[in-house]
């Protein structure tokens, strides 16, 4: 049953995205096929015109759909999303003549991933939901612990820095705390996410190692102390007059020797209920700031680390975050819908507390929690291995047959930027409560033996002292 979002008028978030949509023709601009399959299953179960799809990989697409394929290439997720926004900034003719064949008065929205720079036109047609430039600059890393400050949220000491092998040594010595510092790039080059622009430097003999890869990627750098602890991301949303604030869900993040290779989000688990309740606090602070400083609306969500000495933000991201729309899709939410609603300031009658309680409800009741790792240069094993499906044994992991009970499946997928190693846990006793990382780690190692892959050299460390640190 659909939850109503505003009492007076019995209205859900269905029922808010339908109206609107139904009068208006709709051009989707995206990754791939699999990634706006919720958009078109939604469109189709509420009668909805479909809309024409703008993709760089049409693997899986239903025969009839109206699309276009553009070439894309890149070597990372950060990179695809800056030469696919390059792409349909300058369409090519043959694109520009199939969208005017589907909309000749060139009324249809445009609906597009995040982009870096964000355009109110694109493809001669209204860009709808589009990123704002004083929006997107919230995620540099290098302007973060200044919005903190604004914002009245307690944060690390940090040092931003010109990025050099002289400043790097000397930013190491004011921030190490005795565990070594995290250095983060800033966004004059990509907008990075998944933690590609950050290196661990755990001791002075690494600076050179870390000058180089940061090296072309950046101009100034932020350098922060490590602090060990539990990676938790916080969404919510800015409407008009009022900000809706979820609960946070673990960032399933790995360690690989200087770097955090970060798989996704899981909602399994969650903090202590005070620790909860302080970090949704600060989001909702996170939130009204951003609203008074840049007019901002719509999505946006904080990182950060659960440690010992309490809640530490790591950085903003002004825009919605792909973990929990997901699983507010599978709750027959259209959360990316209301965003892009909420972003151009679409009237939406919303009781905002009524959508906290909806989408908490969403991730506390998830089914299934699906992460996902790139495996750089091994695209064409990946190709060829069969899912796998794992159960838990003695504190290890081990292959069972797909009939008999097990705790996680493994595959494997290409994308449009390489190979992926694709986790997906079921909600069963063991996961319920439980952190998805360090199984991940586990699960990896072993799916890759049993597929004869190299292996990568994933870990993750136990937090001590804080809540949800176990393993298997």
């Amino acid at each position: 049953m659909e939850t109503v979002i505003n009492e007076a008028t019995g209205r859900t978030p269905v029922d808010i995205v339908t109206d609107f949509f139904s009068m208006r023709k709709v051009i989707v601009v995206w990754s791939r096929a699999s990634a706006v399959a919720w958009l078109r299953d939604f469109f189709t179960a509420r009668g909805l015109a479909a809309p024409f799809l703008v993709l760089a990989d049409t693997t899986g697409l239903p025969a009839g759909t109206e699309f276009h394929e553009v070439d894309v290439k890149a070597d990372s997720v950060d990179t695809w999303l800056a030469a696919l926004e390059s792409r349909i900034v300058s369409p090519p003719a043959e694109l520009l003549a199939a969208l005017d064949a589907f909309d000749p008065g060139r009324e249809a929205i445009v609906l597009t991933p995040p982009f870096r720079q964000g355009r109110s036109m694109l493809l001669g047609r209204r860009c709808f939901g589009w990123r704002r430039a004083e929006w997107a600059r919230y995620e540099d890393k290098t302007v973060s612990d200044s919005f903190w400050a604004r914002a009245g949220v307690p944060h690390l000491p940090s040092v931003v820095t010109e990025l050099s092998e002289d400043n790097l040594r000397a930013a190491f010595e004011m921030c190490d705390e005795g565990s070594g510092v995290v250095a983060s790039a800033d966004s004059t080059q990509v907008l990075y996410s998944g933690s590609r622009g950050v290196v661990r430097i755990s001791s002075a003999d690494e600076i050179p190692r870390a000058h180089d890869f940061l090296a072309g990627r950046c101009t100034n750098v932020r350098i922060a102390p490590f602090v060990e602890g539990i990676s938790c991301s916080t969404h919510g949303m800015v409407f008009d007059d009022d900000v809706a604030v979820f609960r946070p869900i673990e960032q399933v993040v790995l360690r690989q020797g200087q770097f955090f290779p970060l798989m996704g989000g899981s909602s399994f688990w969650a903090p202590p209920a005070e620790v909860t309740e302080l970090i949704r606090a600060f989001t909702a602070r996170v939130g009204h700031r951003l609203s008074s400083e840049a007019d901002y609306r719509g999505g946006f969500h904080i990182d950060g680390i659960i440690s010992e000495r309490g809640f530490l933000p790591i950085e903003v991201n002004a825009r919605m975050g792909p973990y929990i729309n997901g699983i507010a899709d599978g709750a027959g939410i259209p959360l990316e819908l209301l965003n892009s609603m909420a972003m151009e300031g679409e009237p939406m009658d919303i009781d905002v507390r009524a959508l906290e309680r909806r989408v908490i409800d969403a991730l506390d009741s998830a089914p299934v929690v699906r992460v996902a790792m790139p495996l750089d240069g091994i695209v064409g094993a990946a190709s060829d291995a069969a899912a796998v499906y794992l159960r838990a044994e003695d504190s290890r992991y081990v292959a069972c047959a797909e009939g008999d009970e097990w705790n996680v499946k493994a595959s494997c997928a290409t994308t449009p930027v390489g190979a992926s190693i694709m986790l997906e846990f079921p909600d069963r006793p063991d996961h319920r409560g439980a952190l998805v990382a360090p199984r991940a780690a586990q699960v990896i190692k072993e799916a890759t033996r049993i597929w004869g892959m190299p292996a990568p050299d994933y870990t993750y460390a136990t937090p001590v002292g804080v809540n949800g640190g176990d393993g298997v």
